[in-house]
């Protein structure tokens, strides 16, 4: 698998009427692919970095 498109700010609202926004990773092909949350409460961004350095290993 090569290919991995992303979605930037995807809003999702919550029961308050808060909405939260996230970034969705997808494998590109088809198939049932396991599902990864991951909520960090430092931004977006730091969930990136965490993915990239546990894939390369």
């Amino acid at each position: 698998m090569t290919e991995i498109r992303i979605e930037f700010d995807v809003p999702a609202q919550m029961r308050d009427g808060t909405v939260l926004r996230a970034d969705v990773y997808r494998p590109g092909g088809s198939g049932p692919w396991p599902v990864l949350l991951s909520r960090l409460p430092y931004g977006k961004q730091m969930a990136l970095a965490i993915t990239v350095s546990i894939s390369r290993h």
